[in-house]
């Protein structure tokens, strides 16, 4: 019976985006409380570094980027207009043949006429 729920609140796309909106908040909150954990470090206020320790007995603090949360936040609000249709992927259209060299010949003319015309 839960798998039926849990199945139903996946394909409902609301359901979707109201987890990816949960997602969102919860990498922010993570965000927020490391900026004000490490705020006297360089860099630490703006909330994108991790700790991690290195050395003998792992005395060492080192900070870095975390690459991986402003991936996964990156890509979260990237799938949120995808799931709503908003996101459109950009493509190049190439014209070949007879069409595409008489489409492109009234686009000429048309560009022409309006030059012409001012």
């Amino acid at each position: 019976m839960a798998e039926g729920i849990i199945q139903r609140e996946i394909t409902n796309r609301n359901a979707r985006v109201g987890l990816l909106q949960g997602l969102v908040d919860r990498m922010r909150r993570v965000i927020e409380e490391r900026a004000a954990e490490m705020a006297d470090v360089p860099g630490g206020s703006s909330g994108l570094l991790v700790k991690t320790y290195k050395g003998k007995d792992t005395a060492t603090a080192v900070y870095k980027f975390d690459a991986a949360l402003v991936k996964g936040l990156r890509e979260t609000c990237k799938q949120v207009p995808i799931e709503i249709g908003q996101w459109a992927e950009k493509r190049n259209v190439t014209l070949a043949g007879d069409l595409g060299v008489r489409i492109l010949a009234a686009r000429k003319r048309v560009m022409e006429r309006e030059a012409a015309g001012k």
